[in-house]
């Protein structure tokens, strides 16, 4: 021993090395304490970069770090979990600006727990030179901060690193201050104060931190009552308990105790502790060497050894102390004696102790394991002649040792196999909708899916849940169930789910068991349920399987269904989870299941010849037998199964829709088969709305002309009174003949665009004021005719498309038809032999229908301009006979010329020029007698008449300008 050895250091740091060496300088002290940090800095980023997850607790964290940005209190009250480092994780991912997902946030979760790990081992150098000087110190962080067990907590989203950062420092500003108390009270006070703050935030952040100020202030009491200051001692213990009541008194009296986590009382009884005391004994040092790691624990027993040996024997001159100075032995013995007791009451009332609990005796007791590498050092050095030079000996020994420590800690990733659980878990979460059920037989998996979506509702079945579960729904008994490997029979699988409200498995299965193979499959033939996907787990010869019910997938098949079909109406489908999700959806629909057998008896039943191996799975029907069923099992409606891409189901549905009038309203896969939900329909269901409309307007007898079987079949069933005609191809070319048009080649019965004159001509050949005809959607060709058609007076009443399809039905009527308001209201008005001029067609039509006894001029544009001329009134250039608008004094002109007391004329709705023009019409003694708008057009038909057509008596007017030939 050297005789300085054990004087008080007048600073913490202070360094005391034997007096014939000297002390390095400080740049080589610094230079080597950065490369030790970097080091130990770069094993946690390689640990963090290549891990396969984050701790059970890590999700919890991240959970507590989202909420706290805005609901501090509820997390507080919420979780077991003290909120210092969830506060910490969501200030710095506040202030870093990062998105809201759960990557990030366990990003910011390793970087506070990374970076506090790293501040931590810069106290346990400067608590390790306070004890042997600069070389122990850098040597045993750097062999500490490389151990697995300590690298994990500063690579993790964990808060131990965080709290033992303040527990460290903590216990080392304490250690500082006891030494300054003796010389400088003042400096020495304050850092008793920082000492208790420190404390107080690692309480904030785990309650055992907390025990550390109680732990300094007994040293440093002790130190001071024996030197004799009682008012120093007062002073200390009142700034410093101050400083820890400032920080944790606050958090108390939220929570109404001293922690929401395991409770002092509790473990402060020692009712049967000496039972437990052998046990706990045995489990603190297993703990203790598996915290510290058996290298180090081997290291901090040759210091052991070392010191029994000086105290039994001379030291030889120049060799390395073994003692740590006189302050730092005291307090390293003293936090070994305090905390080992307080782990004793842990064990005695939770009976377990982990390394992690451990981690802050092995941070303490550091320092004496790399000095034990020293003594190693100085006694090679002794042996190989050279005792000067210890220094090199002991960074020979320890870059090997080092190098081993950091193997072994990246050996192996972090959670290895957790990205199995959390690529099933994310791939549910596209899946999954809020507040559905997840059943798993796994904790992993669990936290997992917590972590994914908060708002699902997860449940793990453990063994005895199991064997419970099965007792109560009346399943015989199985011996030895596994929570871990359950495979229930197709049926009891399904009635878990149930009976757990469970539409989602995620099971841990052994990978390539053929009886895991044969379960699944037999999962999904007898119970409808899918295996969406497996992942393996790294590691192990097991996987993830995602197991789902089929019903889930054919929601999105039947939604449309649901909305479409009318109350009483019938769906033919071949697949159990399409009729349960229809069930569900609509109750008041007639579902119909079609399996083989009855299939087959169907068939022959209506006389078709028999089919060899029927599918109840996939059944395609001809197009005539699949019309047949629908009509014989009252359904308009079908939802089938079928094979995905299959080039023949293709044919087939286009079969449905030329030769049945079937259309396919859409296909949506199911995930996990090869198959996809088809939702036919008959197309008669969306031409109801054009036999609706028609049915308020037409009147009996009046004949409808259609070139589609499906708008003739909904026009029969809802107005059977109307003389309706389809017209086929045949039959057009046939008509086109017959009335003297030339032929035409192809002509189409389906989409058939005659010109207009030859529209209007079939509508009188055909007698049929109405045509209710599909074309296709979209086609310039098609509009450009319906704006034609205007030009013989046939209107467009509406469209209505046809779903599954590229055709909508048009709803076109003479416009014949809502000009009889016009010509009833002229029959009351006017008497035998009266004139009428009107400029359109239709309203010729309809007058002359109405009233054969009137004399009807319809005043063309040539026509209008000769009158115009004849009577003397200048030319107008391009003269509009389909709106003309005479000045008021022409058009009394016009009707003294015409002998037309009465004027019936389509003009443009809402136009201020007609609008004035009316008014106009007054001065010349020319009434508006009413106006009909035109359904579908921008035009209506006013009635105008003379103010007093009394004055004039009947029969003497003129001979009726009659319409030109042809016109």
């Amino acid at each position: 021993m050297h005789a300085g050895h054990d004087s008080l250091a007048a600073s913490p740091l202070a360094t005391r090395e034997p007096p014939p060496r000297e002390a390095p300088s400080r740049l080589r002290t610094g230079t080597t304490l950065a490369a030790v940090l970097l080091a130990c800095l770069a094993v946690r980023v390689w640990m963090a970069w290549h891990a396969e997850g984050i701790a059970r607790d890590g999700h919890t964290y991240v959970r507590m770090a989202r909420q706290w940005w805005h609901d501090p209190a509820g997390v507080i009250h919420g979780y077991a979990y003290h909120p210092g480092y969830p506060a910490l994780v969501a200030t710095l991912h506040h202030a870093l600006g990062w998105a809201d997902t759960p990557s990030l946030w366990q990003l910011a979760g390793i970087l506070v727990a990374g970076t506090a790990s790293i501040l931590a081992m810069l106290a346990t150098w400067l608590w390790g030179r306070m004890a042997f000087g600069p070389r122990t110190a850098c040597i045993a962080t750097l062999l500490f901060g490389l151990t697995r067990k300590w690298c994990v907590l500063g690579a993790d989203v964990l808060s131990d690193s965080l709290a033992l950062c303040f527990m460290v420092w903590s216990l080392l500003v304490g250690a500082w201050a006891g030494q300054e108390l003796a010389q400088r009270p003042r400096r020495g006070l304050l850092l008793a104060a920082l000492s208790g703050l420190l404390g107080g935030l690692g309480y904030f952040v785990r309650p055992e931190a907390a025990l550390v100020p109680c732990l300094v202030g007994v040293m440093l009491v002790a130190g001071l009552i024996r030197r004799g200051q009682l008012r120093t001692a007062g002073l200390t213990i009142g700034i410093g308990g101050a400083a820890v009541a400032a920080m944790a008194i606050p958090y108390m009296l939220f929570i109404g105790d001293v922690t929401k986590k395991k409770r002092l009382l509790d473990m402060l009884n020692p009712a049967g502790l000496s039972a437990t005391l052998p046990a706990g004994l045995g489990t603190l040092v297993r703990q203790f060497f598996e915290a510290i790691h058996p290298v180090l624990g081997a290291l901090l027993c040759v210091w052991l050894l070392a010191y029994a040996i000086r105290r039994l024997m001379p030291a030889r001159p120049g060799s390395e102390p073994v003692r740590p100075t006189r302050p730092m032995g005291p307090w390293m013995l003293t936090v070994v004696l305090f905390w080992a007791a307080m782990l004793l009451a842990l064990f005695h009332t939770a009976g377990y102790i982990s390394n992690r609990h451990v981690m802050f005796l092995a941070l303490v007791l550091s320092p004496l394991a790399g000095q034990g590498l020293v003594i190693l050092a100085d006694g090679l050095a002794v042996l190989l002649g050279k005792p000067t030079a210890t220094g090199l000996a002991a960074w020979a020994l320890t870059l090997p040792v080092a190098v081993g420590l950091a193997v072994h800690a990246l050996d192996e990733p972090l959670h290895q196999g957790s990205r199995g659980y959390e690529q099933a878990a994310t791939r549910l979460a596209e899946l999954a909708k809020p507040g559905q059920g997840v059943l798993t037989d796994q904790r992993a998996m669990e936290v997992a899916l917590r972590d994914a979506r908060s708002d699902w509702q997860v449940a793990r079945i453990e063994a005895n849940q199991l064997e419970r579960w099965r007792r109560d729904l009346g399943f015989s008994p199985r011996q030895s169930p596994k929570a871990e490997y359950f495979m229930l029979p197709p049926n009891e699988m399904l009635a878990a789910m149930d009976h757990l409200h469970s539409p989602w498995v995620a099971l841990k299965l052994p990978r390539q068991a053929p009886q895991v193979h044969d379960w699944l499959a037999d999962l999904r033939m007898q119970a409808g349920i899918l295996n969406l996907g497996t992942w393996p787990i790294a590691g192990t010869d097991d996987a993830v399987h995602l197991l789902a019910c089929e019903t889930l997938f054919c929601r999105d098949a039947v939604a449309p269904l649901a909305e479409l079909a009318q109350s009483g109406q019938g769906v033919l489908t071949n697949d159990r989870a399409i009729e349960t999700v229809l069930y569900q959806a609509r109750k008041d629909l007639r579902i119909a299941r079609i399996e083989a057998a009855p299939l087959e008896r169907w068939r022959l039943d209506l006389g078709f010849s028999p089919r060899q191996s029927p599918k109840a799975e996939y059944f395609m029907l001809p197009p005539n037998e699949m019309l047949a069923a629908m009509d014989q099992l009252h359904s308009p409606w079908v939802a089938l199964k079928l094979p995905a891409e299959s080039p023949r189901v293709q044919e087939w549905l286009a079969d449905l829709r030329t030769q049945a009038g079937i259309v396919d309203l859409g296909a949506w896969p199911i995930p996990g088969t090869q198959d996809e939900v088809h939702v036919l329909a008959l197309k008669t269901l969306f031409c109801r709305e054009t036999a609706t409309r028609l049915a308020g307007l037409a009147q009996p007898g009046q004949g409808v002309l259609t070139n589609d079987r499906a708008i003739e079949t909904a026009l029969r069933e809802i107005r059977s009174d109307l003389q309706i005609a389809r017209i086929e191809a045949e039959q057009l070319e046939r008509w086109r003949l017959n009335v003297g048009f030339p032929p035409r080649q192809t002509p189409k019965a389906g989409h058939f665009v005659l010109p207009p004159n030859e529209m209007l001509a079939a509508m009188d050949h055909l007698h049929s004021p109405w045509v209710a005809i599909t074309l296709p959607r979209g086609d310039p060709e098609v509009q450009t005719w319906l704006t034609d058609l205007l030009q013989v007076g046939i209107v467009d009443l509406g469209t209505w498309p046809i779903p599954g399809t590229q055709d909508e039905v048009h709803l076109l009527a003479s416009q014949t038809l809502f000009c009889h308001d016009l010509a009833t209201r002229l029959a009351q008005l006017a008497q035998p032999g009266q004139g009428v001029l009107t400029n359109d067609r239709a309203i010729e039509t309809a007058l002359r229908e109405t009233r054969s006894d009137l004399r009807i001029a319809r005043i063309e544009a040539e026509q209008l301009e000769r009158w115009r001329l004849n009577i003397g009134f200048p030319s107008r250039q391009t003269p509009k006979a389909g709106h003309f608008v005479l000045p008021p004094n022409e058009m009394f002109a016009a009707m003294d010329h015409l002998h037309s007391p009465w004027v019936a004329i389509k003009l443009p709705c809402q136009s201020p020029q007609v609008r004035q023009w009316l008014d106009q019409l007054v001065q010349a003694g020319i009434d508006d007698l009413g106006a009909w708008p035109i359904p579908n057009t921008q035009f209506e038909v006013h009635l105008l008449g003379l103010l007093k057509p009394h004055v004039r008596a009947p029969g003497a007017w003129g001979p009726t300008t009659q319409p030109a030939a042809g016109q």
